[in-house]
Order: C-alpha cells, then structure tokens, then sequence
C-alpha cells in the first residue's frame, strides 16, 4: 500500500484570510483495496486538495454524511454538499468551476454538514 500524505487545512475567515495547518496524516483511511478517504469537510467553506496523482472526476466521489454514502448528485439534491467545485485559474488571475479534482491542485468547496469526500472504486 502507498504511503500516502494527506495535509488537512484549516480556513478561517473575519476580515482577513488565515490559514493554518490543522493536522497531517501518515495514512489515508481505506476499506477496500482501492477505496480511499480524498478528505473530510466541515460546515462552511474547504479547501481541498486530491492527495494522489491524476484526476478524478467529483461525479466519482462517495459523499459520507452520518455514515450513509452518497453519489455527488444525490449529496447536492439532499444539501449535503453544493454542486461547486472552485478553483484557481493564475493564468487568468481568477476562480473558475471544476467538474474534477487533480493531484497537487487546490480547490474550494462549500457543504452544509460535514461530511467526507471518498473514492470507491
């Protein structure tokens, strides 16, 4: 099994923006062989990185709220989530939607309950 290193930030937001590194993880939690936790979100507003290398689509995510999963549309329709993926466009100097997560990238997203992002495969 990779070794993999899952970096959880912290977002604070009054006036100003803060970041700070809330935890780090050695281990990225799975069940089966090819399923893994991608994060887990708070209440408001993420930032969010995929901690492998590629691309996965959001409609390829397992949302989990009170230990029941859903599709990505199924999390949207019972406001769990929002349909919105942002991310940050430097050519442009400005934020865009995204249908997918890629490794090494950052991205913004807002949910209503917490909630963890898997890949299940």
């Amino acid at each position: 099994m990779k070794n993999n290193k899952l970096f959880i930030v912290s977002l604070i937001i009054i006036g100003f923006l803060a970041i700070s590194v809330a935890g780090m993880s050695n281990n990225v939690k799975q069940h089966n062989r090819n399923d893994f936790q991608i994060t887990t979100l708070y209440d408001g507003w993420n930032m969010v990185g995929y901690p492998n290398q590629g691309e996965i689509s959001k409609y390829d995510i397992t949302v989990i709220h009170n230990g029941t999963g859903y599709t990505w549309d199924d999390a949207v329709e019972q406001q769990i989530i929002i349909n919105f993926i942002y991310g940050y466009d430097a050519e442009i100097d400005n934020y865009e939607f995204s249908d997918s997560l890629k490794g090494g990238e950052g991205y913004w997203m807002y949910v209503y309950l917490d909630c963890e992002l898997w890949y299940v495969e």
